[in-house]
Order: structure tokens, then sequence, then C-alpha cells
């Protein structure tokens, strides 16, 4: 269960398990587990290096977020959307690692990168998140999000991206914010 790891990394800044599980349950796809597989000969092990979760969400939900009413930790499963529909804007809730690799992280952020890179070049969308750890503070700027209340910046932070947004344009912001020193 990933639900552990998610303890591990932001502690009780999380929304509790049972909601989590609602999530999931009216909509399964929306965490996802970044597996590293190790070979030797003609062994191989697989093991979690880390995961993501980006709720789709409601435009009810997303209008609640901008305008300050809820954060993340509000957010319930009437606010996510099916996986039938075509969402215009997502939470994201987290990103994390099982370790601090460099490798680990690299390859985790490469993979929610591709996750918003698929998604995007269907329809433009917005994305939305609630940076609480130093890494996610640094990524949201990296990467262009701003804070949706300048007096908050702790707050929820948005990035709009037009359709097929210039990923490379990203790609080179996410290596900057992981090997960025502050």
């Amino acid at each position: 269960c990933l639900f552990g790891h998610y303890e591990k990394i932001f502690g009780n800044d999380l929304i509790p398990q049972e909601e989590f599980t609602k999530w999931m349950t009216k909509n399964p796809n929306i965490c996802q587990k970044v597996v590293c597989l190790k070979t030797h000969k003609d062994k191989s092990k697989k093991r979690v290096a880390g995961f993501f979760d980006f709720e789709p969400l409601t435009s009810h939900a997303y209008k609640r977020l901008l305008k300050g009413v809820v954060d993340g930790w509000g957010l319930s499963s009437k606010d996510i959307l099916s996986p039938r529909t075509k969402p215009k804007s997502f939470y994201i809730g987290s990103i994390g690692t099982t370790s601090k690799s460099v490798k680990d992280r690299g390859a985790t952020l490469l993979a929610a990168l591709e996750y918003v890179r698929n998604i995007n070049s269907r329809h433009p969308i917005t994305l939305l998140t609630n940076p609480i750890t130093a890494d996610g503070l640094r990524l949201c700027e990296g990467f262009g999000f701003i804070p949706v209340n300048e007096e908050k910046p702790r707050g929820v932070w948005k990035l709009e991206m037009p359709i097929n947004a210039q990923i490379p344009r990203y790609e080179r912001k996410l290596f900057k914010a992981i090997y960025a020193k502050k």
C-alpha cells in the first residue's frame, strides 16, 4: 500500500486514508506508482521508487480551490471526476519517492511529467497544488506555477498549460529544480 509512503513523507499533512480510498474507488487512475526494475543476469527485482497522484477536478471543486474556500485537504470524492470524463483541471495531491536517491527523484518526476504530457496532448489543462514541503515549493517555482493568492504563498498554486505545452521547457526546469541547492 502506498499510503504508508505518503505518511512517511507528508506526516499529518494528509487527507484521511478513508477519504483517499473513496477517491481511488471513484477514479482508480489518480494514483500512479513508479517502479524500478533492476536486473542482474537472469534475475530481476522490482521496487517502488516513487508515486504521484493527480486528481481530476469537477468545475465546482476547481472554483472552490481558486477562491480559497477549500485547499487540497478539503477535497472529497464528490470533487473528483470519474475516469470517463475529460477534466480541464487537476489537483496535484503529491509527488514523492521512497528514498532520497537522485535517480528515484528524477524517475518519479519524469514519470509525472510524462503523465501531464499525455493529458495535455489532448486539450489545455490547469494544474493546481498546495506545496507543503520545501521540495514541492521549489518545484512549483521552477515549473512556473503562481500562487492563487499572492498574500498566501503557502496556499494553492496554479499553472495553466495550453494544449501541447512546450514540455522540453518544463523538462529543463525540472532538472534545474532537482539539482538546485538552496
